[in-house]
């Protein structure tokens, strides 16, 4: 195996983890409630905008969409 290819695999896998871990990261801050203050059985909870959470989805999957296209080279 030369230099080229083991370089190929490494950053394949990289981009798989990294693409597993930012849809992950972004799924949790999707479905993960903001809680603003919490005093007693009194808890009050933040709607905020999700909009870098969609964004970590999907520069996800362009991370496994890279990790796998670098596979079928």
């Amino acid at each position: 195996m030369n230099d080229t290819n083991l370089l190929k695999n490494v950053l394949r896998i990289v981009l798989l983890i990294v693409g597993v871990l930012l849809v992950g990261y972004g799924l949790y801050t999707l479905f993960t409630p903001e809680v603003i203050m919490q005093a007693g059985p009194l808890k009050v909870e933040a709607q905020g905008d999700k909009t870098q959470s969609y964004a970590m989805i999907g520069l996800g999957i362009l991370a496994l969409i890279g990790g796998v296209a670098f596979r079928k080279r």
